[in-house]
């Protein structure tokens, strides 16, 4: 002690006992020893005896300045590694919540047909593209577009023909649209996959944000001056979210033209008819004497 204050550790403390970085890399290393995705690997052998060395590290006897700076790298590195493992098991239940959504959603697309019987499953099936096909022959049969002059075997036969193209139309109107409801789902599906992964990305770069500005300060505090600067794994994380993120982006992009187009497609189909008069809402355009 020296004027009630501790002895700063000296320089063969400083280079025996594990600086700011490597008290961040053996939190990692506590993680992964204690990981059950790495059991029987080579990199948690590793990191068990990473983990080994550290635990036999001593202080020196009557140094109650090593002894402090020991003890309280060993809480930061207990803590940083529950905080990983804390972190990705979240990651790891949101995945497992975005997959169950997922199957959920699409069960519910199929389990229509599992309440009824065969008979009315295929009933059902059926009843859609007969509609169409007596919608397009009613049509067929009371447009003014035929010539009154035809053989009524003629117009039975465009009345068949209308018939079957409103029933073709329609299948292919309906299989879209089953592919569409599957789609949002897996858009859905790949988009919570992003969000856990960006989610989990951000949860580890502010825990080794916030252990390793706790670890500066116990490092200033048992020396005497401040760690310098580094590059540390915060910059990787740092760069691997902001490749996710961008990933992401491009994807909400690609979504939203889709939308834009069936959005714009259904405008078009709403749009007026020839000659039909402006409603008060729209603007039209100024005549010259208004301009």
């Amino acid at each position: 002690m020296e004027n009630g204050q501790p002895k700063p550790l000296s320089q063969a403390a400083k280079i025996r006992l594990p600086n700011v970085d490597e008290v961040m890399d053996l939190g990692y290393a506590m993680h992964a020893s204690d990981d059950p995705a790495l059991f029987d690997t080579e990199a948690r052998k590793l990191a068990c005896q990473i983990m080994q060395e550290f635990r036999s590290l001593r202080a020196e006897p009557g140094n109650d300045t090593e002894a402090g700076y020991l003890a309280c790298a060993r809480g930061i590195v207990l803590a940083h590694g529950g905080a990983i493992r804390r972190r990705k098991r979240e990651w790891k239940d949101a995945l497992e919540g975005a997959k169950r959504e997922r199957e959920q959603s699409l069960e519910r697309m199929q389990e229509s047909s599992k309440h009824y019987a065969w008979y009315l499953t295929l009933l059902w099936k059926l009843m859609p593209p007969a509609v169409l096909v007596l919608t397009g022959i009613v049509v067929a049969q009371t447009s003014d577009k035929l010539p009154d002059d035809m053989t009524k075997t003629l117009t039975w036969l465009i009345s068949f023909a209308v018939g079957g193209a409103f029933a073709l139309v329609g299948r292919y109107i309906g299989i879209w649209w089953r592919e569409t409801k599957r789609n949002a789902v897996e858009v859905k599906y790949n988009s919570d996959l992003f969000q856990a992964h960006i989610t989990y990305e951000k949860g580890k770069a502010k825990e080794h944000r916030y252990f390793r500005e706790r670890m500066c300060e116990a490092w200033e505090t048992y020396t005497g001056e401040k760690f310098p600067p580094t590059a540390s794994y915060e910059l990787v994380m740092a760069g691997d979210i902001e490749d996710r993120e961008v990933m992401e982006r491009q994807r909400q992009k690609y979504n939203r033209a889709t939308v834009w187009l069936l959005r714009r497609l259904a405008r078009l189909l709403r749009g007026r008819k020839k000659g039909e008069a402006e409603s008060p809402g729209e603007f039209a355009k100024p005549s010259l004497q208004e301009l």
